[in-house]
């Protein structure tokens, strides 16, 4: 079995509770509703009726993931073909947001679970959107956020 296709079969959480449409799922980001708006428009809504794998790592990186409803997995690929969980992902998290706003491979796998919906957001709108004062200052805490976290999780205890 491939470990495309191991990953296709790995549980991943629940629905996160409260989870609802649309960008809610940001309230209390910072992000000022013009923002929020501009990232509504710059996103294509995706639902998922089954669990996928909405990128591999190792692949170009070429869209950005915001978690709307739902839960998701971050997975990282060993050289031994087993796959280690980076993160556990609800609602107003993101898949491959990093990896799209440098423009390098994707890190790791990105797995949606059964029902999850997304926002899709291609890296040229998502580098327009960076340009927003406030969706940046949110980009930058969420980036140094995501630094940190890798950080512990990859440390030894």
């Amino acid at each position: 079995m491939s470990t495309r296709d191991a990953n296709e079969k790995q549980p991943l959480p629940g629905k996160a509770p409260g989870a609802n449409e649309g960008t809610s799922c940001l309230t209390g980001s910072g992000l000022g509703e013009r923002t929020l708006q501009l990232l509504r428009q710059a996103g294509a809504p995706q639902r998922h009726l089954r669990e996928r794998t909405v990128h591999w790592q190792g692949d170009r990186s070429t869209h950005a993931y915001l978690l709307l409803v739902g839960a998701a997995r971050s997975v990282k690929q060993r050289s031994d073909g087993s796959g280690m969980p980076l993160a556990d992902l609800v609602a107003g998290d993101w898949l491959g947001l990093s990896e799209t706003m440098a423009g390098v491979p994707y890190l790791s796998d990105g797995l949606v679970a059964s029902g999850a919906e997304l926002l899709v957001v291609a890296q040229p709108a998502l580098k327009r959107l960076a340009q927003e004062g406030d969706f940046a200052s949110y980009l930058h805490r969420l980036l140094a956020l995501a630094a940190i976290e890798a950080e512990e999780t990859l440390s030894p205890a």
